[in-house]
């Protein structure tokens, strides 16, 4: 089979069934089928084609002096806040809080009010360390480096938060970090709906209809999706959208729209753009000035628009960890992890499977389409087949054969060998 593109295995499953209705829902039934198979192959082992690398920047502390206001709002001089402090510590007085939202470099506001409002000397703290959303489960992490350096460690080994607390690692201890211990992870509730939609006059928009969902995105976690609404526009319309209500800053919520056009040929949804200047739309949390979007038929129907950022399936929850100890400087770190599923929404889209295997998603999907249709002994055999492919698949991309504890082997310490032997930990 040549092309392996969802469109191609829909009709792989349609051929093997002799059963294709032009039916959106029996087709929507089917692709789910094959995406919940490509995500069972994809995230339950640490296959080297769905691991993923990305360099992960981590900040040491930052002293600041900053006059507490009324509504938790703190100003400062020029360069007092940065980006990277959503969502952080401060330490103010002794009394930790988290930062909310930066406005500006010389205003933030926190998640709750101190009791005094005065000129403060504070501290900015990166105690924890934001994973991305798409990580299943840290492969390595690592500080890597271009030349040669035995007193600068490169793997960081991890603990499990049980070590970390029966040895009581210092939380304000600083240096080098030399381990990383996994932090419960944090969420992002998701919007109702978050803006209203309108529409304004102008020429040669082209005659649509336009779906538009919201999220929400603090810290650079992003939530799960709002209610989608959908809305048909005239070749003399503009798209207008207006945030329903301001969000308390103390929230720290930005608003970032995505639009898709299913009866344009633009299945998922994408992030919108400003009608004017082409920038892509992230309303600050306490606006409510109505933004116009660019949505013009032959916008949507673009290969550039067709080549933005897709919305990642976001769950609203992104895990965390925190290196011990923590870094005394700023530092690049490199992330090694397993990445999760991206569904296959439109035609041409692809899985991140080999082309070689590929096939074996059909497979699984046929399996549990013939059990559906009563049919055990089709259904088998592309158990068996997909079993097999599976198999293939392991031998050549497996990154690490699995764990087995093994009766009677030891390890030369004496202690039994395997993945739930604990570590002994060595305070340096």
């Amino acid at each position: 089979m040549s092309a392996t593109h969802l469109k191609a295995l829909r009709e792989y499953v349609a051929n093997v069934l002799d059963y294709d209705p032009t039916n959106p829902t029996y087709q929507s039934q089917v692709d789910r089928l094959l995406n919940e198979a490509d995500r069972r192959i994809c995230t339950e082992k640490l296959y080297t084609f769905a691991q993923k690398t990305r360099d992960i920047k981590v900040y040491a502390d930052k002293p600041v002096t900053v006059t507490i206001n009324s509504g938790g709002r703190l100003t400062g001089a020029a360069g007092t806040f940065e980006d990277w402090m959503e969502g952080h510590i401060i330490s103010i007085g002794g009394v930790e809080y988290q930062i909310a939202w930066v406005e500006s470099d010389t205003q933030a506001y926190l998640t709750t009010e101190p009791a005094t409002a005065s000129a403060q000397a504070a501290t900015v703290l990166q105690r924890w360390v934001y994973l991305p959303q798409d990580c299943v489960q840290v492969v390595s992490l690592s500080k890597r480096s271009l030349a040669i350096t035995p007193t600068n460690p490169g793997h960081l080994m991890p603990i499990t938060q049980y070590e970390d607390e029966w040895h009581n690692l210092p939380l304000g201890e600083t240096g080098l970090p030399e381990m990383w211990v996994p932090g419960n992870p944090v969420g992002v509730d998701a919007p109702r709906i978050g803006v209203s939609l309108s529409t304004l006059s102008s020429a040669g928009e082209g005659s649509r209809t336009v779906e538009v969902a919201v999220v929400y995105e603090r810290g650079g976690i992003v939530s799960a999706i709002s209610d989608v609404q959908s809305i048909t526009m005239s070749t003399s319309q503009k798209l207008q959208l207006t945030p329903v209500s301001a969000l308390p800053a103390t929230r720290g919520l930005y608003r970032l729209i995505y639009l898709r056009a299913p009866q344009h040929g633009l299945d998922d949804f994408r992030i919108a753009q400003f009608h004017t200047s082409g920038i892509k739309v992230r309303i600050d949390p306490t606006s409510t000035t109505p933004v116009t979007i660019k949505a013009s038929l032959t916008h949507l129907q673009s290969e550039s628009y067709y080549l933005e950022d897709r919305l990642v399936a976001p769950t609203g929850v992104a895990d965390r960890l925190r290196l011990y100890p923590r870094q005394s400087e700023t530092m690049t770190l490199q992330l090694r992890y397993l990445r999760d599923h991206q569904p296959m929404v439109e035609d041409n889209d692809t899985s991140i499977v080999p082309v070689a295997h590929r096939m074996i998603i059909a497979y699984r999907a046929l399996y549990e389409v013939l059990v559906k249709h009563n049919n055990p002994s089709l259904a088998e055999l592309y158990k068996k087949r997909y079993d097999l492919g599976l198999l293939q698949l392991e031998s050549r991309y497996l990154s690490q054969p699995s764990r087995r504890l093994v009766k009677g082997f030891m390890s030369p310490s004496g202690a039994p060998a395997g993945p739930f032997r604990r570590r002994k930990l060595v305070r340096l």
